[in-house]
């Protein structure tokens, strides 16, 4: 019998130990957070300026930590933010953060770069208050890309047609010279008013 629980013993510890081994670690207060906002524009030849560029794609990656990826859309103003949490035990000591962010918009250069974070106090005087990681991009420019000769081709026949195009219809009143028993709308087309003093035409009620 001792015999018995001599072997069973070291069983019932080994499954124990492979047990807790198997159950997911536990990672409050291992991760850390990282801003990342700025504002996304537009450029062409048209627009003097730059311009916002709303619901453009975005998309950031940690390069600390491949796990840690965000996507999202620019604002109406062009402007983007989002707080990435990262594994603490990826950033190693005496080493930032490095965000990758690809943003991308139809019709316009895609843009890829690699940012470096800064270390952030949530109060200056009180560091032990805590901190976090920022990344301020403040603005990408994206190069909107030159049409091709076909695009052209298409833009020059629209406005062309644009042109030639006559309005369907008047959004004038149809005019009458008072004098005139006809029904003429202009007095210069009127055989019977041509020659009369009084011969500005008016809106009919």
């Amino acid at each position: 019998m001792k015999a018995f629980q001599i072997v069973i013993t070291p069983l019932l510890l080994l499954c124990m130990a492979l047990s807790l081994q198997a159950q997911p670690r536990q990672t409050v207060g291992d991760r850390t957070s990282i801003s990342v906002h700025g504002f996304i524009f537009g450029s062409d030849e048209l627009e003097e300026k730059p311009y916002p560029l709303p619901n453009a794609s975005i998309h950031l990656t940690c390069l600390n930590d491949t796990t840690a990826t965000s996507d999202l859309h620019s604002r109406q103003n062009g402007q983007f933010g989002n707080f990435m949490s990262v594994l603490r035990k990826r950033v190693k000591r005496n080493t930032v953060p490095r965000i990758r962010i690809a943003v991308s918009y139809m019709g316009y250069d895609t843009f890829q770069k690699d940012y470096a974070a800064k270390r952030e106090y949530f109060d200056d005087d009180n560091p032990s208050y805590g901190s976090y990681w920022e990344v301020d991009i403040d603005t990408i420019v994206l190069q909107s890309k030159p049409m091709s000769i076909q695009e052209v081709q298409i833009v020059g026949e629209l406005q062309r047609m644009y042109e030639r195009a006559t309005p369907p219809y008047s959004t004038s009143k149809p005019t009458r010279c008072p004098a005139a028993p006809c029904s003429s709308t202009s007095c210069a087309d009127c055989p019977d008013c041509a020659t009369s003093k009084d011969s500005s035409p008016i809106a009919t009620a």
